[in-house]
């Protein structure tokens, strides 16, 4: 694991309370005009009013899945963390590909209107979850995302941003 990705770890291990794992899901979200995007959510058994949530880097594509039955993560480092940071009381959510974008997110998409938008809805959907403060984390091409969303989109609910190199 990578030394900015352990400190965070550590840095969260020391200040949130360990929580148990409750579950996650894939769904999709309905976020622009006929438009859905997948979201995988994971949810702490008790939660500590926070979420993380990741951009995966590459074109977005093949972070997670259903496979006979069960979610498979993919191999992003970033999306691999999810459960220690489940672990620790937050809401996660692993942002997937918007139905408009099959071929997978390219850097003129992530920093669009059109993923503004979507990324909107995903935060307005997290908060809804009982989550007060909500941190975008991103790695690789999912910093494009974050470093476009941080300075276009205004949203009470977010607390802070991550940006991570593999």
């Amino acid at each position: 694991m990578p030394q900015s990705v352990a400190f965070m770890v550590m840095l969260l291990a020391a200040v949130f309370p360990l929580s148990s794992f409750a579950g996650e899901n894939i769904i999709k979200l309905d976020t622009r005009g006929g438009i859905k995007i997948d979201l995988l959510i994971s949810m702490p058994e008790v939660m500590n009013e926070a979420a993380v949530i990741m951009f995966p880097g590459g074109d977005g594509s093949n972070q997670f899945a259903v496979e006979e039955g069960r979610i498979k993560r993919g191999d992003n480092f970033l999306v691999r963390t999810a459960p220690l940071f489940v672990n620790k009381g937050f809401v996660v959510a692993v942002v997937g590909m918007p139905s408009d974008k099959p071929a997978g997110m390219d850097d003129d998409f992530r920093s669009s209107a059109e993923h503004l938008q979507d990324i909107a809805k995903v935060i307005d959907f997290i908060a809804r979850q009982e989550c007060s403060s909500i941190y975008l984390a991103g790695t690789s091409r999912g910093t494009i995302s974050i470093a476009y969303l941080s300075t276009a989109l205004k949203h009470r609910s977010i607390a802070g941003l991550s940006l991570l190199r593999q």
